[in-house]
Parts: C-alpha cells; sequence; structure tokens
C-alpha cells in the first residue's frame, strides 16, 4: 500500500512537472512566432479576451486589450532593431515568468544599459495565454547617456527636442521621431567627440510585448 501511495505522488508530480514544461513551452512558441512575425500562429496561442498591463509590478483594472497589432513602440522597436533575450524561465501553475535583457540601436548610440524587465504570462485551464504583464525591475542597476543627450540637445535643437518628447518630457516614438532621435543622437555624439557606433541590424529582432 505504502509503494502505491508513494508511486501515485510521484505520479502527480511528474504530471505537474509536465504541466509547467508545457506552459513554458506555449509561451516560448508564442514568443518565437511574434519574432517571425507569424501574428496568426501566434493569435491561436491566445485566448480571445487576453489583456495586457503595461509597466506595472502587479494587475490593476482590467487591462488593456492585447490584439498584437503593432502600435508606436513596436515600430520603434523594428527602426531601431530591438532584440530580447530570456533567461530564469518558472511555471507558477497559473503563470509564466521570464527575466528579459533588450538592446537595441538606440541604447547603443545613448550608451544605455536599461534595467533588466521582468514579464509574466496568465494561461488558462487549456493552455491559451489569457494575460501579459511587464516592467522594469526596480532595484537593478541601470546605466545611460540620455541624460546628456537631452540636455545636449536643450541648447541645440530646443524645438527638435520638444517635437521628440511628450508633454511629461518622455520619448514619444510616433510617426518620424524614430528616425530624427537616431539622427540626433549621431549628431551629438560627433559634437561631443564620442566615437562611433554601428548599427547593424540584430538576428533576435523582437517586438516589446
Amino acid at each position: 500500500m505504502h509503494r502505491r501511495i508513494l508511486a501515485a505522488a510521484a505520479a502527480l508530480l511528474l504530471a505537474d512537472l509536465v504541466s509547467g514544461l508545457d506552459r513554458i513551452e506555449t509561451v516560448q512558441k508564442f514568443r518565437d512566432a511574434r519574432q517571425r512575425g507569424d501574428l496568426a500562429a501566434a493569435r491561436a496561442l491566445m485566448a480571445p479576451d487576453a489583456r495586457i498591463w503595461f509597466d506595472m509590478e502587479e494587475r490593476t483594472g482590467p487591462g488593456a486589450p492585447w490584439t498584437l497589432e503593432p502600435d508606436d513602440w513596436d515600430r520603434w522597436d523594428a527602426y531601431f532593431h530591438s532584440a530580447t533575450t530570456y533567461s530564469d524561465w518558472k511555471d507558477h501553475e497559473d503563470r509564466v515568468t521570464a527575466t528579459g535583457r533588450e538592446t537595441n540601436d538606440f541604447y547603443r548610440l545613448t550608451e544605455w544599459k536599461p534595467k533588466p524587465l521582468a514579464f509574466t504570462w496568465w494561461l488558462d485551464s487549456q493552455g491559451k495565454i489569457t494575460g501579459f504583464m511587464f516592467h522594469a525591475i526596480k532595484d537593478a542597476k541601470e546605466e545611460s547617456r540620455f541624460g546628456e543627450l537631452e540636455a545636449w540637445a536643450k541648447k541645440t535643437h530646443p524645438e527638435e527636442l520638444a517635437y521628440l518628447t511628450s508633454p511629461k518630457g518622455r520619448i514619444n516614438p510616433a510617426g518620424d521621431r524614430p528616425e530624427r532621435w537616431k539622427k540626433l543622437a549621431i549628431e551629438w555624439r560627433r559634437a561631443v567627440g564620442l566615437p562611433v557606433i554601428s548599427s547593424e541590424p540584430s538576428t533576435e529582432d523582437s517586438p516589446r510585448h
């Protein structure tokens, strides 16, 4: 009897492990489909009412509809060849988490080493992705010369900087701004005597979300 109980317990543990691996594999397949631009394959892994929570450590409110339709930040990421590498994959039964590190040409131009990102994907009992949330890891180290670029632009190109930022002073990715941010950053590097930064396309281009 004791052996049967142990065998049953082991079988349950194995089933849980397999389910956890399946959930992680589902999220990784979803990411791979998005990376190669196969939105149909990615959407097939999502629940029809999937939601997204931007830049939050905990889900607050209903979130926004998550349709995978390209937005201004997706176009920014594509222009600057953004790439995210993932590590520390974990299964939590109802969700999968991972840590991501993003690189792109704009980060290289501004010598920006951003904080790593914490990603969470929720899945339902059918294995469909129902939600996604991400945020920068608060206590992680970050380095950047973006502030130097801003200070230089305020003196030399104040109208251009105003056009390239939001009313709150944040980067505005809309329209032709990615190209103009790149031009401004290259001019700044030349003006202050920084070395030329090449911007070769990455082989691991991926969307932000």
